[in-house]
């Protein structure tokens, strides 16, 4: 009877309650949900969901984006931030063997490796040692110190993986032809008499990954209490479905949601034209058409005085009025033609959903205002400018720097990227705010990116679901779900 009553307790932390009567079924707007390996491949938001659920990290975010213990049931950081020093608890592979120290040790290595694709490996530069101390302590030896560690590794791509299964906190229990039905993996002392095919069966929840049409289709009709993975460009179809504001949720996100430039793009190569481009954009129009309560414009590269020793750096071309913008821009665009009188054109790359064809109509209109013939493309082609949408993996500065700096691969700016060096190297608090606040005046200044918002994400939550919170990170872990009682 304890143990019963200890495993119900159990699969009500993994998002059952006793009064459920059915699972909760969430769609993950994207392509089909796949546990995929962060190191070799881009995961999207289904699998972002998926891999998460099956292959959990050392630590994670809770339903409000705070980190919480995962794989490590506890850690210490060393007074000098050098060294962070995690305990594995006792678990399971999803093949039934136990998780060590040493294979958590070489899953994090082979995301860290210089072979890994892994986009968070840049970030974690500062880790030189992995190192397995028992069977069940791993240590994360520092260069330097790194504040944003622990955020780092409770992202989905820093998932542990073992010959390409991960150890929950959910395990796949059956797949149907366009879902993936997951229950919650079991301690071990949970025994077969102990375990009760209703809980597990309550406990359950199933994923689907689909358009985002669909997926909101879907959810009008009740057939899932949860729409994850909502941007711009799909925003549009949920106001078509008249959801109620209370059941659409926006993520107070920091990121980036704007405009790089392609180094073969000799045109952007000026910082004329770039800042033509940047000053002639009506952030004002574009958030109209868009209607999002407290979506606001961007002009600045931080969103935040993040580390820095000023507030984020503008611009000088903000506090012009619209119509002297107007004219600085055509004037430049002009000299960047030869003084001739003729359009720039420029292939503009942008997603396929109404979102994307709304903000490029947008940006066409106007930047042929100052002589400019935009072009849209495919998302992948061969573009001179493309659209960055992205959420902060964490909350430093050196993350928006490393977005639209040299090592992007995009137009960038040598002295600005010295700035953020120097800033980087920098050991002194203060003075390494005062780097920080000189680098992003220096990018800002080189208009590399063009910015234009906070990066959009949104649900549809049902009005009964338990557990769901908006959350800085947009990630909302399904083991704090609860399906409510009818």
């Amino acid at each position: 009877m304890k143990r019963t009553l200890a495993l119900a307790m159990m699969l009500s932390v993994a998002g059952c309650s006793a009064s459920d009567d059915s699972a909760v079924a969430v769609s993950v707007i994207g392509g089909q949900p796949r546990l995929l390996d962060p190191s070799r491949w881009t995961l999207d938001a289904p699998a972002e969901v998926l891999t998460s659920a099956l292959a959990q990290g050392l630590v994670a975010f809770d339903a409000g984006g705070q980190v919480e213990p995962a794989l490590a049931e506890r850690w210490i950081v060393t007074d000098d931030g050098l060294s962070a020093i995690f305990r594995i608890r006792r678990t399971r592979w999803a093949d039934g063997k136990p998780v060590t120290a040493q294979e958590v040790a070489q899953s994090l290595k082979a995301a860290l490796s210089p072979r890994s694709r892994n986009p968070l490996r840049p970030a974690l530069l500062n880790v030189t040692e992995i190192l397995a101390m028992t069977e069940h302590v791993i240590e994360l030896r520092l260069a330097r110190p790194q504040p944003s560690l622990l955020n780092l590794l409770a992202q989905p791509e820093m998932a542990v993986l073992r010959l390409g299964v991960g150890s929950g906190p959910y395990l796949v229990h059956r797949r149907n032809e366009n879902s993936v039905v997951l229950r919650p993996a079991l301690p071990d002392k949970a025994t077969e008499e102990a375990t009760s095919e209703d809980l597990l069966r309550k406990s359950e929840r199933h994923v689907r990954g689909e358009r985002a049409g669909l997926a909101i289709a879907r959810y009008g009709e009740g057939d899932v209490s949860l729409v994850l993975g909502g941007t711009f460009d799909n925003l549009h179809l949920a106001r078509a479905a008249r959801v109620s504001n209370a059941q659409f949720r926006r993520d107070p996100a920091s990121g980036l949601f704007g405009l790089t430039m392609s180094r073969k793009a000799k045109a952007l190569s000026s910082i004329e034209v770039r800042r033509a481009l940047a000053m002639a954009i009506d952030r004002r129009s574009i958030l109209r058409r868009f209607n999002v309560d407290n979506w606001q414009g961007r002009a600045a590269l931080l969103p935040t005085p993040i580390e820095s020793a000023a507030d984020p750096a503008l611009p000088d071309w903000v506090v012009l009025e619209r119509g002297e913008r107007l004219s600085l821009a055509r004037a430049a665009i002009i000299a960047a033609m030869g003084g001739e009188d003729r359009e720039l054109v420029l292939r503009v790359a942008m997603p396929d959903g109404p979102g994307g064809r709304l903000l490029f109509a947008q940006l066409a209109a106007d930047w042929q205002r100052i002589g400019v013939r935009a072009l849209r493309v495919a998302p992948k082609g061969e573009a001179d400018i493309h659209l960055i949408d992205r959420v902060a993996a964490y909350g430093s500065a050196f993350w928006y720097f490393q977005q639209v700096g040299c090592t992007a691969g995009i137009q960038c700016s040598t002295e600005a990227d010295a700035a953020v060096r120097e800033a980087y190297l920098e050991t002194d608090p203060q003075r390494r705010a005062a780097a920080i606040a000189r680098a992003d005046s220096a990018l800002v200044s080189a208009q590399t990116f063009i910015p234009i918002a906070a990066p959009l994400r949104w649900s549809l939550v049902a009005p009964r679901l338990q557990g769901y919170r908006e959350s800085p990170v947009a990630i909302h872990p399904l083991n704090r779900l609860m399906r409510p009682a009818r």
